[in-house]
């Protein structure tokens, strides 16, 4: 849930009085989180990062903050931030906001070939407990195998679960991403196969 422009302000004016280089602060149980992206340029503005996929800037000019334009591309979230050594040509970075969100709480990518997999495979769900670190190979398998798989009667079903659920399961099974979606499938199709035959 976004958060009122004019208290995240104050918030973080708040916090930056109470300590200068503050790297993150909480309005209403939300946490926000200063953050960059790794090998990108320096930029003109800070980006403030919220644990549910809010995405701010901080322009340094006694403005306070602002939410940026954010536009879908294949169903993402894109956010462009101007480059501190901007060029008329290429004067802003524009990257998709779950890259912030997972930096900013889940670390750097692990590896140069590490994408962001939404484990809902909901584009556009940015909420940091619905993000983790993937390789592109396994991110395109996961979403193959939630797509292309079929019920005993041939139709592919999509089926709602809350992130509460998903969070229970991890801790019960001890997977994550593509694991725990086939595990998710495996007993799904196991309960419409056993309702099948009974």
């Amino acid at each position: 849930m976004q958060q009122d422009i004019a208290v995240l302000s104050a918030a973080l004016a708040a916090a930056r009085r109470a300590d200068a280089e503050t790297p993150k602060f909480v309005v209403d149980q939300t946490e926000y989180r200063l953050t960059t992206l790794p090998d990108e340029p320096p930029l003109a503005w800070d980006v403030w990062v919220g644990a549910q996929g809010d995405i701010v800037v901080d322009k340094r000019a006694g403005n306070g903050l602002v939410r940026p334009a954010q536009t879908l591309n294949e169903g993402y979230l894109m956010i462009s931030i101007k480059r501190l050594d901007a060029r008329p040509e290429d004067s802003f970075l524009r990257r998709r906001c779950h890259e912030w969100v997972a930096n900013a709480f889940h670390g750097p990518p692990p590896s140069r070939d590490a994408i962001v997999e939404h484990l809902n495979d909901q584009p556009d769900d940015n909420r940091e407990e619905n993000l983790c670190w993937s390789r592109h190979a396994e991110n395109r398998a996961s979403r193959t195998a939630n797509r292309g798989k079929a019920v005993p009667d041939g139709k592919v079903r999509k089926v709602p679960i809350s992130l509460k659920l998903i969070r229970e399961l991890q801790a019960h099974t001890r997977l994550k991403g593509r694991g725990l979606a086939a595990f998710i499938e495996q007993v799904i199709v196991k309960k419409i196969r056993e309702d099948a035959a009974a």
